[in-house]
């Protein structure tokens, strides 16, 4: 009747949840920050060594210096302003993926195992729950408002009255990917 089943072995991952946005956060910030800082200060100081050279009468006018620099600190501000939301956005992503994290490790007490953050070529998983139950790939999707979901039949599922772009079929297809 009670038959000891063989337990079942999953690889090590030793990813916290919310790793891949981490690191695309991190990445997007490390690579757009410093030209976005640097660049307005450089044509800054060009602007001042012109600007003391035309007072001291020993070069050419700072007009276009002073021109150059206004339009780079403006693009530098455009720029670091586009840069904010994303930041924010991946920040409340990897939050959320946290959370769900939190949740899922109290199933371990109901023989659940979850594994989280699983990245394939192109697409990535935040958790898989492999349990007496079965396994279960789970989105994590962080959202504010009341997020009330609803299936409407031949339309897909909706969040909140708006439609979910990445739907049950194209996580089914990434899972059979891994």
């Amino acid at each position: 009747m009670f038959q000891n089943k063989p337990k079942l072995r999953l690889p090590k991952v030793h990813r916290r949840a919310g790793e891949s946005l981490r690191r695309k956060r991190e990445t997007l910030v490390d690579e757009n920050l410093p030209p976005i800082v640097f660049l307005p200060f450089l044509f800054w100081f060009i602007y001042v060594i012109q600007q003391i050279q035309e007072v001291t009468h020993a070069g050419p006018a700072p007009r276009l210096w002073l021109c150059v620099a206004i339009v780079v600190t403006g693009g530098a501000a455009i720029s670091f302003l586009r840069l904010i939301p994303v930041a924010r956005r991946l920040n409340r992503g990897e939050r959320g993926e946290q959370h769900v994290a939190d949740t899922l490790e109290e199933l371990r007490t109901d023989g659940y195992k979850p594994v989280h953050d699983i990245i394939g070529k192109n697409f990535n998983v935040d958790h898989v729950l492999v349990g007496p139950g079965g396994v279960f790939a789970i989105e994590t999707k962080f959202r504010s408002g009341k997020g009330e979901i609803t299936f409407q039949n031949g339309e897909g599922l909706f969040v909140g009255g708006f439609p979910e772009d990445e739907t049950a079929s194209s996580k089914r297809v990434q899972m059979l990917r891994l």
